[in-house]
């Protein structure tokens, strides 16, 4: 895996993919709205040094996906608060979950 940072205007983000064209397939898992907005994406690259990228599977925040899917409404929200995470209180069912399963890959 190879780190790739996302840019859209002044928002930069970071993420993890294979290579250039999984890093654009993989651009809506680092934000959502890069799915539908041109977005910067060029692979992090430090001279003389390697970046090792490692799954964090000591986060307690994290819920699996199978658990996000049977969460009411009033979870999903409850989650997103407690994470800090920005919503917007008209969003559906299904982009509060879009938007916890985009916070849990930032982690």
């Amino acid at each position: 895996m190879n780190l790739f940072k996302y840019t859209c205007g002044f928002d930069e983000r970071y993420g993890a993919a294979a290579d250039a064209r999984d890093a654009y397939e993989r651009r809506a898992e680092v934000d959502p709205t890069y799915g539908f907005v041109e977005v910067k994406i060029e692979e992090v690259i430090v001279p003389h040094h390697t970046i090792t990228i490692n799954p964090n599977n000591n986060d307690k925040s994290g819920i699996e996906v199978e658990e996000m899917q049977t969460m009411e409404r009033s979870e999903l929200i409850e989650w997103l608060k407690t994470n800090q995470v920005h919503y917007v209180p008209q969003w559906g069912d299904q982009r509060l979950r879009e938007a916890v399963l985009a916070a849990q890959m930032q982690k």
